[in-house]
C-alpha cells in the first residue's frame, strides 16, 4: 500500500480531514498533510512520530506498512505505547472515532426495520380494502 492510501485511510478511521490532522499535528502549514496525500512526500517517521503521540491508538505498524487494523484497542494502544516507552494518554477523539465504526451494525439494523415498516405501510395502501 502506497503512503497516500495508508494516510487517507489513517484520515477515514479517524473521521477527519487532513487540514484537521495537519492542526492536530500543530504543522504550521496543512501543506505537510496534503503533500504525501499527493505524493509529493512520503510518510516520514517524524509525522509517524506526531501521529503516535497525538493519536495512541493508532497502529504504528498500520503507518508504516499498510498492514490494519488502523486502530487498536485500548489493551493494544497500551502495550504499544509500552513497546515504544512512551507514556500512555487516551485520545478520547480516537476512542470517539472507533466507537462510531462499532455502531454501524446497530445502526444499520434500525434503517433496515425502518424500511421494513415503510414498504408494509406502502403496501397496504395499495391493497384493496
Amino acid at each position: 500500500m502506497k503512503d497516500p492510501e495508508i494516510l487517507q485511510g489513517l484520515l477515514d478511521a479517524l473521521d477527519i480531514t487532513a487540514n484537521k490532522l495537519s492542526k492536530e499535528l500543530d504543522y504550521a502549514s496543512h501543506q505537510s498533510v496534503y503533500h504525501i496525500l499527493n505524493e509529493v512526500n512520503a510518510l516520514s517517521d517524524g509525522i509517524i512520530s506526531r501521529i503516535a503521540d497525538r493519536y495512541p491508538h493508532v497502529n504504528l505498524n498500520y503507518l508504516r506498512t499498510g498492514e490494519s487494523p488502523i486502530l487498536l484497542n485500548e489493551q493494544e494502544a497500551r502495550a504499544q505505547a509500552n513497546v515504544l516507552n512512551k507514556p500512555y494518554k487516551q485520545d478520547n477523539e480516537a476512542l470517539d472515532a472507533f466507537g462510531k465504526f462499532l455502531g454501524v451494525p446497530e445502526q444499520l439494523d434500525r434503517i433496515e426495520k425502518s424500511m421494513q415498516q415503510i414498504l408494509e405501510i406502502i403496501e397496504h395502501k395499495k391493497s384493496p380494502d
